[in-house]
Order: C-alpha cells, then sequence, then structure tokens
C-alpha cells in the first residue's frame, strides 16, 4: 500500500505500506518506486499484511470485537 498521511489513514494502515506526507510529490514517487522495486517475497508479505488488516477493518469484526 502506498498512501499519503491525511485524516486516519496512518492509524488505516497500522504501518503496513508506504505513507508520505500530503503535498510531497517527490515521496510519493519514491514510495512508489520503491513498492514496485520490492522482492517477490516483501511484496506477497505486504499484500498479505494488508488484507489481514483490511480483515481487522471489517465493519462486522469492528462491532463483534467493541460487543466483547
Amino acid at each position: 500500500m502506498v498512501a499519503t498521511d491525511s485524516g486516519g489513514v496512518a492509524e488505516v494502515m497500522a504501518g503496513i505500506g508506504f505513507l508520505v506526507p500530503v503535498d510531497d510529490e517527490p515521496a510519493l514517487e519514491k514510495a512508489l518506486h520503491d513498492a514496485f522495486c520490492l522482492p517477490l517475497e516483501q511484496r506477497a508479505a505486504l499484500v498479505a499484511a494488508g488484507r489481514r488488516r483490511a480483515e481487522e477493518l471489517d465493519i462486522e469484526a469492528t462491532v463483534d470485537h467493541w460487543l466483547q
């Protein structure tokens, strides 16, 4: 994942992927380059971590968590 650090994006990403400052085009370019240049194993691990994070943020999982 590559995203800009605005709103609650940092909290959503939870340290997964590349977070760049808002309006910093050089940082965004570097993050995209770095993401595309990751070795296959690291890209696969990043994708898996992103999917796990997305599952954690699923509305049903979130409601279940808060009701416990």
